[in-house]
């Protein structure tokens, strides 16, 4: 194995590789499954330590015929992100984002912190062979244990991880990386005895969705969650709509609280809890009652998410028109050979792009809390706690049944903050323009949240639209432009 970063070091960074053959493959088990992704968890006992505190994610096939393919990037992709084409596979381009994306948090240390990704993993062909069928067998008992909603369909029906993929992502554990969240040995007395409140860790997944919103003329600014929630609902993809409102996130304590409320009454996938070894209703309501003051003091973590949102630009359907308009224009000058990349021009253009993509890393991304909701320190104790892990916070709150002040300690990450790839630009053209005419017009900002306007004070997301274009025109003036942009863009 070759020398990597180990799960647990939070200043980690995934820039090293371990390689796994068939048989390590023996030991890994299904996690979880993403629309893109499948997660591998490493057997608590397997033959390797340095893999017990993490899990894998491989990416799923793009095939519906059960044939293997290996992702192919496009031009764009590579260009951006400084990778030769021909050598740019998923998992390398997917790490160049990830270091971009943390790599403007603002806090001391909190790039290592907030992250979950701690290294790359290389599979021999009889590894990757043997990844994909365990992720068959088990998409396949899934579907005979008979999953009949449509998410599950589409996550375990025809898509499963590709053996053509070598490559993956080695994902740290927050649960085995501290003493108050540890769940390892369970059964160990004498362990339970060292770890204080250890046996009552779970963890809650919230997706923060988009932040940003679009602002409508005559009304406000808008949300396109809430708008999606209609569409779905018209469609028949939802049978029941949400009342969550992801910018609630960002608000004071009473906005907070509305938003967890609206995830608990109804999570769809945008909320998931974990009772990782609490096992009595009393501490998985605790979770519950913790979560709004985890949020509120994690408001550095969302406001990082927010920054990357408002920089890529706005929800509205022109920003995505004019970016698959200016992908379509680069790709054919690129494959005409007449680009200079190290030109100032064109690095305008790629790094507003790259700005972009990172945007929508941020609207897609979870932020994962892992949590023990009791671990002493209520009114009478006011001392600070510490734990092994740098990375773990202490917040107090009540219990809603007695009141009682606790004090919960949690670890948060931000997940599944994954590249996206520049062959998806008229599919998202495609989805802003149908979730566009399902925009609420009651939720906007002058009616409902206060707070907006401080918001976005001196910011304005849409400007995105037109420095792109700008960059553009100025590239026109070195190479010879193809054709402009239609009036249906600008």
């Amino acid at each position: 194995m070759r020398a990597a970063a180990t799960p647990g070091d939070v200043d980690a960074t995934p820039s090293s590789s371990y390689v796994l053959d068939a048989q390590d493959v023996r030991d890994y088990h299904p996690h979880g499954a993403g629309n893109a992704h499948c997660v591998f968890a490493y057997g608590s006992h397997g033959p390797r330590p340095e893999l017990r505190r993490s899990l894998l994610r491989t990416r799923r096939s793009t095939r519906t015929d059960g044939r293997d393919d290996a992702w192919r990037c496009h031009p764009l992709d590579a260009a951006i992100w400084g990778v030769d084409r021909a050598l740019a596979d998923w998992v390398t381009l997917d790490a160049r984002a990830r270091e971009a994306f943390f790599a403007r948090a603002g806090a001391e240390g909190a790039p290592g912190r907030w992250r979950d990704d701690v290294g790359i993993v290389e599979l021999t062909p009889e590894g990757a062979t043997a990844l994909a069928e365990r992720d068959r067998l088990e998409c396949s008992r899934t579907m005979e244990a008979g999953s009949e909603g449509m998410w599950e369909k589409k996550l375990f029906g025809a898509r499963r991880s590709s053996a053509a993929e070598t490559r993956a992502q080695l994902s740290e554990l927050a649960t085995a990386t501290s003493d108050y969240l540890n769940t390892a040995r369970v059964d160990d007395l004498e362990d339970q005895k060292r770890l204080p409140g250890r046996m009552n860790v779970g963890s809650i997944e919230i997706k923060p969705k988009s932040f940003v919103g679009a602002v409508r003329e005559g009304v406000g600014r808008v949300w396109r969650f809430p708008a999606h929630q209609t569409l779905k609902a018209r469609d028949g993809r939802a049978t029941e709509v949400s009342e969550y409102a992801p910018i609630d996130l960002l608000g004071d304590e009473e906005a907070v609280r509305r938003a967890c409320d609206a995830l608990i009454r109804c999570p769809q996938n945008n909320m998931k809890e974990t009772l990782h070894t609490i096992k009595d209703e009393r501490h998985k309501l605790m979770l519950r009652d913790a979560l709004p003051k985890v949020i509120e003091d994690a408001r550095d973590v969302f406001s990082f998410i927010f920054s990357h949102q408002v920089n890529g630009g706005d929800d509205d359907p022109m920003t995505f028109r004019v970016v698959e308009a200016v992908v379509s224009d680069l790709t054919l000058r690129m494959e005409r050979g007449n680009v200079d990349l190290e030109s100032l021009e064109w690095t305008r253009i790629l790094d507003l792009l790259r700005r972009f993509v990172l945007g929508q890393m941020a609207k897609d991304c979870s932020v994962l809390f892992t949590l023990n909701p009791d671990v002493g320190g209520g009114d009478d104790d006011d001392g600070p706690k510490r734990d092994r892990n740098p990375a773990v916070r202490f917040v107090k709150y009540r219990t809603v049944d007695d009141g009682v002040s606790r004090t919960c300690a949690y670890r948060v990450q931000v997940i599944d903050a994954s590249l996206k790839s520049f062959a998806k630009a008229a599919s998202w053209r495609a989805r802003a323009e149908a979730i566009g005419p399902c925009v609420p017009f009651v939720d906007a900002d002058v009616t409902t949240r206060a707070f907006v306007d401080d918001l976005f004070r001196d910011l304005d997301p849409s400007s995105f639209r037109s420095r792109l274009l700008t960059a553009l025109d100025a590239s026109a003036v070195r190479e010879p432009a193809l054709a402009p942009l239609s009036r249906h863009h600008t």
